[in-house]
């Protein structure tokens, strides 16, 4: 199965008519494919499908929060949970399988 933007709409939890989640597949399908250029063993399918979810959504989700901070640890003290600058961050250690440390 290929991400479209119909199941990553249905994976981010949105309508698939939102004119933001083709922008944040394409982009995130951009990103994969400069890191998976040349991997160092065969990927498969349904991996690479749910690292494409993973990295689409986090790419999706920035603008919600532009300043990133996306909400508080705990109520009341103040401290922000940040965004994580790269959209690959959650999905590093399954591409490291395949591609390797860098």
């Amino acid at each position: 199965m290929a991400v479209t933007a119909e199941t990553l709409a249905t994976y981010i939890g949105t309508t698939p008519g939102d004119p933001h989640v083709a922008p944040a597949l394409a982009e995130a399908q951009a990103i994969l494919n400069d890191v998976l250029a040349t991997p160092w063993r065969p990927i498969p399918a349904d991996v690479l499908d749910q690292v494409t979810h993973e990295v689409a959504h986090e790419i999706y989700r920035r603008r919600d929060s532009p300043s990133g901070a996306s909400q508080f640890a705990e109520f009341g003290t103040g401290q922000a949970v940040r965004a994580p600058r790269d959209p690959l961050a959650q999905s590093w250690p399954i591409i490291r399988r395949y591609v390797g440390a860098f």
